[in-house]
């Protein structure tokens, strides 16, 4: 039931207060979820790592690499529910890693109670020069990953898939 765009289908708003993801427990669980994943290069038990595997720029506005890592903190209660990362490679290997993920949706529009994972190279900033998307740090390895409700071992294990497809 997504619809492309802005705005959502007149069902989906009429459904959205009623279905999950909806209330502030939930978005607590997707905060907390988005966390682990960030986390994941850190320490998550697990034999493969992000860096393991060649996954390099993860940025979140929670993290203290991140620029703007003070105003994030000042201006919000969570780090948000989105992270963005680069894979080696070029396109080929960002197509494998996406066509590999079985739990992870690919979509262009980000925010759901569902994981979803974008590429922004081919579709929101594919009408721009490829000078231009370089200069904004949009590569053919990068990806916004909008963390759901899916439990977060289970997202790290199919972004670990991902990751060893695209190699």
């Amino acid at each position: 039931m997504r619809g492309p765009g802005s705005s959502l289908p007149a069902v989906r708003a009429w459904s959205a207060p009623h279905s999950p993801g909806s209330s502030a427990k939930e978005g607590g669980i997707n905060f907390w979820n988005q966390r682990n994943v960030v986390d994941f290069p850190g320490g998550v038990p697990t034999p493969v790592t992000f860096m393991d595997e060649g996954v390099f720029n993860v940025r979140y506005p929670f993290d203290d690499a991140h620029p703007q890592h003070e105003l994030a903190r000042r201006q919000m209660s969570g780090g948000g529910t989105i992270v963005t990362f680069e894979i080696e490679g070029g396109r080929d290997e960002a197509f494998r890693f996406a066509n590999a993920l079985k739990l992870i949706d690919i979509s262009n529009n980000l925010g759901d109670a569902k994981s979803l994972l974008t590429h922004p190279d081919t579709t929101t900033h594919a009408r721009l020069p490829e000078a231009e998307r370089r200069m904004l740090g949009i590569t053919p390895g990068m990806f916004r990953l909008s963390v759901g409700l899916e439990d977060p071992l289970d997202l790290i294990d199919d972004i670990s898939v991902g990751l060893q497809a695209a190699r």
